[in-house]
């Protein structure tokens, strides 16, 4: 089986293969369609081999860029929790719970101070209903046959976290994590730590090799979860300031209120009850399943909170439990409170950066009088170096002067010029000049031999 990851190093985005096409494992943040669909070019995918998207839980760096695929892509169907149509119509991350970590706070804080943590994205629109595949107990049989892979509900992280196990490979979203500011592959923040631990339960007492793929980190194995289990249980949490909802998008959200999804759905349904792939209706726009979703959502809309399920509290509008006279004050003083608490964590901020400032400038005075220091004896050095050079170079020059040169020229007598030559000894004609340069060792060689003789 392929498996791809057309992400960035913050967020994952696996995609993998099936027998009609590819399924992909989330989006990735608002705005980065045109990124994911360069990368899978370069992975040689094409969008219209993309068949389902497979959505984890709906927060803005998964479902960021969503209404935007479907806009532009109308065959893709979206495979997800119908507690995650709450946020995909408000456009927010519906945050609230625990930090896991001392380290996952001052990040989150840092977000907030830097105006990136309103978790916003493009809502979802209406017309798309018709193309989510919601799971229910009818239908869930049906949608792991298409996806090639088993579904497994692990609330915790959210309400509506899902992840999905194909063959020995386990895409968990962020009910794991692996990166930064994450430890122990603990979210950096949870819902419900409790359903939390039980969820990891869940996928431990999965059966077979398994290989987690997260949406935040590299890859790793069950083994990670078994060994840090027991922190689940033991961890020091900080809980998590409630975000609301921006101007224009609380209403939204409000009339978006799902109904929650049984805990208990069956691991298979029968074929009969397994609907077909359902095509818009020509009046409204939806298909009689979406109209229907609606309708239940809008009932659900209209509960008392008291009526509320607990996995759907953080979605359900709160009911008054006071006067609005009596309230006002306790809320001013949160208010307050709040400033001061921001008021001394930028003083706080503050003075770190100073004493940091400080201490940098300690360091950098002897840094930079020990480095001008090398420079000047280098310089010394290279200046020596310099004239020793010159001084022998110039010394050279007046030896070569001293020499004397002449062009190498020896001219050998004709054979008339010789003494009388013995009658045992062989007569050699020498009638050239021995300034040719192919005669002259020969010429030598005979006249050192005429000498010893």
């Amino acid at each position: 089986m392929r498996i791809v990851n057309v992400g960035d190093k913050v967020v994952n985005t696996w995609v993998y293969q099936i027998p009609e096409g590819y399924v992909m494992i989330d989006t990735g943040y608002p705005g980065k369609l045109g990124k994911v669909s360069r990368r899978l070019a370069r992975c040689r995918i094409s969008w219209a081999e993309i068949r389902y998207v497979f959505l984890t839980h709906a927060h803005d760096d998964h479902a960021g860029f969503l209404n935007d695929l479907l806009k532009k892509h109308p065959h893709i169907k979206v495979v997800m929790n119908l507690k995650s149509l709450a946020s995909l119509q408000a456009g927010h991350s519906l945050y609230h719970g625990v930090c896991t970590s001392a380290k996952g706070r001052f990040f989150f804080r840092s977000l907030a101070l830097l105006g990136h943590g309103k978790n916003t994205y493009p809502p979802l629109e209406d017309r798309f209903i018709s193309r989510l595949l919601i799971i229910t107990k009818e239908n869930r049989n049906d949608i792991e046959k298409r996806l090639h892979g088993k579904i497994i509900l692990t609330p915790g992280h959210t309400g509506d976290s899902i992840c999905l196990r194909v063959g020995k490979r386990l895409f968990c979203g962020d009910t794991a994590m692996n990166g930064f500011p994450s430890t122990y592959r603990i979210p950096v923040w949870v819902e419900d730590i409790d359903r939390l631990g039980r969820s990891w339960d869940t996928i431990l007492e999965e059966r077979g090799s398994l290989i987690i793929h997260p949406g935040h980190g590299k890859p790793f194995g069950r083994a990670d979860l078994a060994q840090f289990r027991d922190v689940i249980s033991e961890l020091k949490v900080w809980p998590l300031e409630k975000r609301p909802l921006p101007d224009g998008r609380k209403k939204k959200a409000e009339e978006a209120v799902p109904e929650a999804v049984p805990q208990d759905i069956p691991e298979s349904a029968p074929a009969e009850a397994v609907p077909a792939e359902v095509e818009p209706a020509p009046k409204s726009g939806l298909s009689e399943n979406a109209a229907s979703l609606l309708a239940g959502i809008k009932a659900a809309a209209k509960k008392p909170a008291q009526e509320t399920g607990p996995d759907e509290e953080h979605f359900a509008p709160a009911a008054e439990s006071a006067p609005a006279e009596k309230r006002a004050p306790a809320a001013k003083g949160r208010l307050a409170d709040a400033a001061a608490k921001l008021n001394s964590f930028r003083g706080e901020s503050a003075e770190r950066f100073s004493a940091f400032m400080e201490k940098a400038s300690g360091k950098a005075g002897p840094l930079k009088e020990k480095a001008a220091d090398k420079a000047g004896s280098l310089r010394k050095g290279a200046a020596k170096a310099g004239r020793k050079a010159a001084a022998g170079a110039k010394d050279g020059f007046e030896k070569v002067k001293t020499l004397d040169f002449w062009p190498f020229k020896r001219e050998i007598p004709l054979e008339d010029e010789y003494f009388p030559l013995d009658e045992d000894d062989d007569f050699v004609d020498y009638d050239v000049y021995a300034d040719e340069e192919d005669l002259v060792d020969e010429s030598v060689s005979a006249i050192e031999a005429d000498s010893e003789c």
